[in-house]
């Protein structure tokens, strides 16, 4: 489980924007006719979402999301069993005996 600091996480989103911004800079320049002040800003503003969302979400909030799911598990892990011989524990035990009998009592 490999977190990556605020100020790691700061410096990604603008390295990723800068770079977005570049490249549509690069491409709306490089259009041969004019385009409008104000539809030029809107298509920046509407490629620039469209470029750095998904980029912002693989490299930024997925680890995080998927750090927080291992450690969610981790902590069921710990809940759940003993430390020294890996079986499940009293309260684990307790909890499939719930439902082992809530589901006697449906049936």
């Amino acid at each position: 489980m490999n977190l990556i600091s605020t100020q790691q996480v700061i410096i990604r989103i603008v390295a990723i924007i800068a770079s977005a911004e570049f490249l549509i800079m690069l491409v709306l320049h490089a259009i041969p006719f004019e385009i409008n002040t104000y539809a030029e800003a809107a298509l920046d503003v509407a490629l620039l979402a469209a470029l750095s969302t998904p980029l912002i979400y693989i490299w930024i909030i997925k680890p995080f999301a998927n750090a927080r799911d291992e450690a969610l598990a981790q902590i069921s892990h710990l809940a759940f069993t003993d430390l020294l011989t890996q079986l499940a524990n009293r309260r684990h035990i307790m909890q499939h005996l719930e439902k082992s009998d809530c589901q006697q009592c449906q049936a």
